[in-house]
């Protein structure tokens, strides 16, 4: 994986503005992120990655790992990119 200078990263709340699904020009493709998923049926975003995981084991999404910045914009924290697999 590549490491990132923290001012690349986006802030959770940059993530917690954005859309809970975003299509794709075309509507080739929706996608949405573990944390907005977190937000929008307000659990932990923790269940959410565990729950994740659990479907990556099915394969029934394709996942892309990312990082994002804490609320103190100090520690960088994980987060799934999701759209339905093919």
């Amino acid at each position: 994986m590549k490491t990132l200078i923290k001012e690349q990263l986006p802030t959770k709340a940059d993530l917690i503005k954005q859309e809970l699904v975003v299509m794709a020009s075309g509507h080739k493709s929706i996608t949405t992120t573990s944390l907005k998923v977190a937000d929008h049926f307000q659990t932990k975003h923790s269940n959410i990655l565990r729950r994740i995981t659990n479907l990556m084991k099915n394969s029934r999404l394709k996942i892309e790992p990312s990082d994002y910045l804490d609320d103190l914009e100090a520690f960088t924290q994980k987060l799934e990119s999701m759209e339905p697999g093919a």
